[in-house]
């Protein structure tokens, strides 16, 4: 599935406004595998450097933040891998769903 910076977006924020922030961080990280296959990390980037301050402003669980600020550093550092992603996909999936206290 292709996507692009406009959609991803939408995505990305529907999830927000629902409260499923895991899940808004999952969907980075999903394009985040199609942005590194397709050499396009310039606007992951820029979908990243986005996502962050709404997750900020919204008052996101910390572990959720920290997964999307290593992505956005991985990605400032042109140090993103398949096994960078596979990592943070696992500290994420590791917590509880967004919308369950904890």
């Amino acid at each position: 599935m292709r996507y692009d910076g406009l959609v991803a977006t939408g995505v990305e924020r529907e999830f927000m406004a629902a409260g499923l922030f895991s899940d808004a961080a999952m969907v980075c990280l999903d394009l985040a595998d199609t942005y590194l296959e397709a050499e396009k990390l310039g606007r992951l980037r820029r979908l990243v450097h986005e996502i962050l301050p709404l997750l900020r402003a919204r008052g996101v669980d910390q572990d959720v933040l920290t997964v999307v600020q290593l992505l956005a550093r991985a990605i400032a550092a042109e140090d993103l891998s398949r096994t960078a992603l596979a990592d943070l996909r696992r500290k994420l999936l590791g917590r509880p769903p967004s919308l369950l206290p904890t």
